[in-house]
């Protein structure tokens, strides 16, 4: 359960470092890419799926109290799940058509 959780960011912290790998990469083949939007999506998404958790739980403590919320709990698991969804199989994709066209694989 606990690495189920921690996935997305985990995530998200394995794919800045690779950015920053590969900005370095590219620095010494004098080649100039722009990862630093990458990057900073990466902090943004690490952000916002702390405000979702604690949210989530916020919720969760709030159901013990009044259990109408329960309702209001699904939504926020489900856009979890969509943003995590997202960003581990859609943004991977924008960013190697990025660095195609930029011609960094074809140095590597």
């Amino acid at each position: 359960m606990k690495t189920y959780l921690a996935f997305p960011f985990s995530q998200a912290i394995q794919e800045i470092k690779e950015n920053k790998k590969q900005i370095q990469m590219a620095k010494e083949d004098g080649i100039h890419i722009n990862l630093y939007p990458f990057i900073f999506a990466g902090y943004m998404f690490i952000f916002i799926m702390i405000i979702m958790y604690i949210s989530i739980l916020y919720l969760l403590i709030g159901t013990v109290v009044e259990p109408v919320g329960i309702i209001m709990l699904i939504p926020f698991l489900v856009s979890a799940w969509l943003f995590t969804i997202i960003y581990t199989k859609v943004f991977p994709k924008v960013k190697e058509n990025y660095l195609k066209h930029v011609g960094f694989y074809d140095e590597y």
